[in-house]
């Protein structure tokens, strides 16, 4: 039930005779030996950040350095018969690692399930440095009138989307979002792909196309079954479409004034 390109990009462009649910041409051993690989490389990257910690606390620099570990994908490894990336959002290849280490101030093991993203990056390392996002010497857009638009005022709008991560790394607060949109421009396949993920559903529409997709996280964890046609999904299908509108509007770019008003 996924759409046709998980099947002809990944499988035609390879000429492997296989579609989703059979075997590929990887025996479970060769999944198993790219699976082990991959995580002697993690503790080769382990190791080699370990000297530089070393380094750093010889000379007196480690307290006062910020270590942010992250990835822009992840690897489908066997997962779903894939390897490799691609636009193939399953959480394999979207969910990835974000580890934060300031001695100084962030205290030490703590560990979250918050939603997080990459557009969280520069907000949070900004914050980390107390140090206020440059103005240009044209001023920013400032959002929409408080008077009729209480719930989006200048206040509650970003300067850049994403968000500090400071409150949730120090135990202010367990969260700061609800959701994470994920955006994929593949130039290789042109596919515009914009994918969503709450605690309950995960789902993806593509530019120009009719088919999308919809997890149920709770029942479906591990990503088998799209329900995106099933009839029982169509008001949770609708609710996700809201949200997505409203991530869409949330990331369009206000770094410049909005000079389009009528």
């Amino acid at each position: 039930s996924m759409p046709d390109f998980y099947h002809k990009e990944w499988y035609e462009e390879r000429k492997i005779p296989s579609v989703d649910g059979q075997d590929t041409h990887r025996t479970l051993d060769q999944i198993m030996e790219s699976k082990a690989l991959s995580y002697g490389m993690t503790t080769a990257i382990d190791t080699s950040i370990g000297g530089v910690v070393q380094h750093l606390k010889e000379t007196g620099r480690y307290d006062d350095t910020v270590f942010i570990f992250m990835s822009d994908h992840g690897d489908n490894m066997g997962d779903h018969h894939m390897f490799n990336k691609g636009p193939f959002h399953y959480d394999g290849c979207i969910r990835v690692p974000f580890v934060v280490c300031y001695p100084k101030k962030l205290k030490k093991g703590l560990k979250s399930d918050a939603f997080v993203q990459i557009l969280d990056f520069m907000p949070t390392v900004l914050d980390l440095a107390g140090v206020e996002y440059p103005s240009p010497e044209v001023p920013d857009w400032q959002g929409f009138a408080p008077e009729h638009f209480p719930l989006y005022s200048t206040d509650s709008l970003s300067r850049l989307p994403g968000h500090s991560l400071v409150p949730i790394m120090t135990g202010n607060k367990e969260s700061i979002q609800d959701y994470v949109l994920v955006e994929d421009d593949d130039d290789i396949r042109r596919l515009m792909i914009r994918t969503i993920v709450t605690d309950d559903y995960k789902m993806s529409i593509f530019l120009g196309r009719e088919d999308g997709i919809l997890f149920d996280r709770k029942k479906d964890p591990e990503e088998i079954y799209n329900v995106w046609n099933d009839p029982e999904y169509a008001q949770v299908k609708a609710m996700m479409m809201e949200k997505m509108a409203q991530a869409l509007l949330y990331n369009v770019k206000r770094v410049r004034r909005r000079i389009s008003i009528a």
